[in-house]
């Protein structure tokens, strides 16, 4: 079901991860999405595998959540899977590029899942703010990015709830060419109006939150010393895969 899909959600429960400060979790999922595209050998992807799993085991975030991301994941799977064979790839190429996307999805849905809207957009405005050199406010560039990120799930369900619709007719059965352009239509049409009506609530809720852009109020970096551990473990395994190339 696509109201299943966790991507873009974020799973309120206390764990060692959810209490890491978002600038660290960007920092740490940057590292990492740089070193599974550096990686040319298994080694790393074992080490890498081991890495998410802990970071999986410690959100105390049940394991059904992180099932519904891979099978979110298995049509882009099956797709990178015939592409690689129509143009008979070497099977090592193959296993990489099948583990770069499951492990970068998984790390990067983690990221989400463990932390909150308003860190994240606090997060994204310290990682652009050399924007102002070229007068871009990095609120505003921080602000497009988490609305999109949280919209993800909001467009799902808004699907998902007009199919269950269109299914509830009974039209959706029918095999003639017009009725399933009639389908499309009373598809598409509905779904884009939901969808900036919703858009426009959340972009209206979030700015009353926490995202007044003439407003100077400002957050302050919470890094700790679990914060600082967990960026230099991500470092170093970036500069011994990047030395091992």
């Amino acid at each position: 079901m696509l109201s299943n899909v966790t991507i873009g959600k974020y799973y309120k429960i206390n764990s060692p991860i959810h209490s890491l400060d978002a600038l660290c979790k960007i920092i740490c999922c940057i590292l990492f999405i740089v070193i599974t595209i550096c990686s040319n050998t298994v080694e790393p992807f074992i080490i890498l595998s081991i890495i998410v799993l802990l970071a999986c085991l410690l959100s105390n975030i049940p394991m059904r959540i992180y099932k519904q991301v891979f099978l979110f994941l298995i049509p882009f799977l099956m797709g990178i899977l015939l592409i690689n064979l129509f143009f008979k790839t070497d099977s090592f190429l193959l296993f990489k590029n099948l583990f770069q996307v499951i492990l970068i999805t998984f790390y990067s849905n983690l990221l989400l899942l463990t932390t909150k809207v308003e860190d994240l957009l606090f997060a994204f405005e310290k990682i652009f703010f050399p924007l102002k050199i070229f007068r871009i406010d990095p609120k505003k560039v921080s602000f497009l990015i988490v609305l999109a990120i949280r919209f993800i799930p909001i467009v799902l369900e808004e699907a998902e709830r007009i199919l269950k619709a269109i299914t509830f007719q009974g039209e959706i059965s029918k095999n003639s060419l017009k009725t399933k352009l009639q389908i499309l239509e009373s598809f598409l049409i509905p779904l884009f109006r939901s969808v900036l009506f919703r858009a426009d609530q959340l972009a209206i809720s979030m700015e009353l939150r926490f995202c007044n852009f003439s407003s100077g109020r400002k957050r302050m970096v919470r890094f700790h010393f679990s914060d600082t551990i967990f960026v230099l473990a991500h470092v170093i395994i970036l500069v011994v895969v990047v030395k091992g190339v």
